[in-house]
């Protein structure tokens, strides 16, 4: 019988896991959050959503050997707060990668802030029937995690009428290192597609 013994790490501990050194994401550290969100009270309907999030879901866990317990798929999420506490639990669990990927609707409030639907969101009432996504970017900023990535798949209604709306921020704040890690700082990277048929605003 013969047995493989991992390389060292670079600096001469023993490597853990067994994807270390091949550039893919350690499974054990790792955390997806894949939201679909196609049913809606009041906005149009998306219903291809569901099965793109199925698709990725079966994908991502089959290239990067991932737990299935680690890849959240929440499909519809009906308020705000089954969205928000997705992200947030994967947000503090994950030490390698943290993939947050919604596809659905984008709306504007009244005050030009971006936010994300869900099935109770109402146009015009914005503020507290949809999660802002200042909010999902500043809990995936804080994780530990080393790479942490957003991708949103959106189409955005028209904004309020009156309301000129403030596109969301496309730039990260440059991630500090903690003085208790010596490490480099994580890398953080959203992507954004705007659906053909909906209004570019960002």
């Amino acid at each position: 019988m013969t047995s493989t013994q991992q390389p060292p790490a670079p600096d001469g501990s023993e490597s853990t896991s067994p994807l270390a050194g091949t550039g893919l994401p350690d499974p054990s550290g790792t955390r997806i959050v894949l939201i679909g969100a196609g049913r809606f009270n009041e906005l149009h309907q998306l219903p291809a959503t569901r099965r793109n999030v199925e698709d990725l879901a079966d994908l991502i866990t089959a290239a990067w050997n991932l737990p299935v317990a680690n890849c959240t798929v929440l499909r519809d999420p009906a308020s705000p707060r089954d969205l928000s506490r997705a992200v947030e639990e994967a947000a503090k669990e994950a030490t390698d990668t943290l993939l947050v990927y919604y596809a659905g609707h984008g709306l504007i409030d009244w005050s030009g802030h971006f936010h994300l639907a869900v099935r109770s969101s109402e146009r015009e009432s914005v503020h507290d029937t949809a999660v802002p996504y200042a909010w999902v970017k500043e809990h995936v900023e804080k994780s530990r995690a080393e790479r942490r990535i957003v991708i949103l798949d959106v189409a955005t209604p028209p904004a309020p009428s009156g309301c000129s709306p403030t596109p969301p921020s496309l730039r990260w704040r440059e991630p500090t290192s903690s003085p208790r890690r010596a490490r480099p700082p994580p890398r953080c990277h959203r992507l954004a597609r705007n659906s053909p048929r909906s209004q570019a605003r960002y």
